[in-house]
């Protein structure tokens, strides 16, 4: 912190992108989210799109049946997660025409939770140009510069260009975050109510054996400094052997040897409907989250869901980067399950962080979670969040 404090103070400038982190970590919330604003594709977007991009609606003139377009930035995780001050947008622009735009395989999801904003879908490459399939290439053939492909397509590239004024969905959290208390934690994604029904139908004969416990335990993507966050498949072991809880399947990607070990060694134990495609069908996720008594996962896509719809949920952390996610402690539930600890997350209040006795070890982690399955989880002691609001028992 002293050494960044003194090359601000002289001048020296500095990645945006690693002073977020840096600044997350070290629970300064309000200054990390504020230096989304300052990293390299808003100088990118103003060049492009000069003064109609504003990187905070203090920024915003006249509202007045003006068009501002809002697009997400990094990945589908972070846009559902930030998806929470869509509300909050709405009413501060009350004037203004808004459109959001959004990753296509949220569109129905987004569209039916927020009803009085419009969504368009735009795709976009967050990883970069090298990452877009050539069967895609015609969708972002009109993009003006390839660092725009991590912004939107040719569809949001029209309607950037057509719109009074452009937003990032990155850079207006801070108009509303504040501090750690800033937002209400509410469940804000409401899942097909039809789906529901189908989802408690086909659950309903593994709920008479006990809870259900959606399980994932790693992203889809691999690599040194991810892996740290996540678990394999071996060291779940202690969950399928020491409860007789039945989990669910939310693992995504292509973990078919995975399912299969878990398979051949705890028959039935680990449900998975191969039905549900569950890297791109987020209405049928959301549907099935919301059905369930558990979700356990990393910082994921699938912890982002089942905090927007409001499930309660166990994020596991293992990093001093992560932690900035922890709001406050949860006393309460903590007591039961000494000497480890729950904490409240700042963005959901469904969702409970939880670590092992020290950060990086990964055994301990486990052992924290063991513990919730055996005293609340297996006792029907779950009490944090809202629960799935949309549940129909």
């Amino acid at each position: 912190k002293k050494l960044i404090e003194e090359a601000e103070t002289t001048g020296i400038a500095l990645d945006a992108g690693l002073c977020v982190p840096f600044w997350l970590a070290a629970r300064e919330l309000v200054r990390g989210l504020t230096e989304h604003r300052n990293i390299p594709i808003n100088d990118q977007l103003t060049a492009y799109f000069g003064s109609k991009y504003i990187r905070t609606l203090d920024d915003l003139d006249d509202q007045e049946g003006k068009t501002l377009a809002v697009f997400p930035y990094f990945g589908i995780g972070d846009e559902l997660r930030m998806a929470c001050i869509y509300p909050h947008i709405r009413k501060r622009v009350k004037n203004a025409h808004l459109i959001m735009g959004c990753t296509p395989r949220l569109h129905s999801l987004f569209a039916r939770s927020f009803p009085n904003i419009e969504f368009v879908s735009v795709d976009r490459s967050y990883r970069g140009i090298s990452w877009i399939s050539i069967n895609k290439h015609d969708q972002y053939f009109n993009i003006i510069g390839s660092d725009l492909v991590k912004v939107f397509d040719n569809i949001g590239l029209n309607l950037a260009s057509t719109s009074c004024s452009v937003a990032l969905q990155m850079n207006l959290l801070p108009d509303f975050m504040k501090g750690y208390d800033s937002l209400s934690g509410e469940a804000y994604l409401i899942p097909d109510p039809d789906r529901i029904v189908l989802w408690q139908r086909r659950l309903a004969s593994y709920r008479r054996k006990g809870p259900l416990v959606g399980l994932s335990w790693c992203g889809n993507l691999r690599n040194h400094a991810r892996n740290v966050h996540y678990l394999d498949v071996q060291q779940l072991l202690p969950w399928f052997e020491q409860t007789d809880i039945t989990f669910v399947n939310l693992q995504y990607g292509y973990r078919h040897e995975e399912l299969a070990f878990l398979e051949q060694h705890f028959p039935g134990r680990l449900v998975n409907f191969d039905d549900l495609d569950l890297m791109d069908d987020f209405e049928g996720i959301a549907a099935l989250m919301s059905c369930l008594d558990l979700v356990i996962s990393p910082a994921t896509t699938v912890i982002e869901v089942a905090g927007g719809v409001g499930v309660p949920s166990l994020l596991f952390l293992n990093s001093a980067g992560l932690c900035w996610r922890k709001k406050g402690l949860d006393a309460e539930a903590s007591s039961e399950i000494y000497p480890y600890q729950l904490w409240t997350e700042v963005w959901h209040n469904s969702i409970r962080c939880i670590e092992g006795q020290k950060l990086g070890d990964k055994e301990s982690l486990v052992q924290a979670i063991l513990q919730i399955l055996r005293i609340k989880c297996a006792q029907n002691k779950l009490k944090w969040g809202r629960g799935a609001a949309y549940r129909m028992d």
